[in-house]
């Protein structure tokens, strides 16, 4: 988890074990290689008119990205959060 300030405010159960990430560090986020693969494979070097053409690339990418159940965990995955 990042260290925005709404974060820290949130009732963390007892049950769960939260691992902060250092501050200003994207390139530890997962969400981050996310977006970047989303951008970069499916977003980037295209003209939109609109934000509806914006709007519905994005969509379209993210299902295509999801489709993928291999890919996500290669992009997602963040090997220093594996607790065994």
């Amino acid at each position: 988890m990042d260290q925005a300030a709404w974060h820290k405010v949130a009732h963390i159960p007892d049950n769960l074990s939260i691992i902060y990430l250092p501050a200003y560090s994207p390139e530890l986020n997962p969400i981050e290689n996310v977006w970047h693969y989303l951008k970069s494979h499916y977003i980037s070097n295209r003209i939109f008119f609109n934000l509806e053409d914006i709007i519905n690339a994005c969509c379209h990418a993210w299902n295509l990205f999801c489709e993928k159940g291999e890919q996500i965990k290669t992009v997602a995955g963040c090997k220093y959060a594996i607790i065994n």
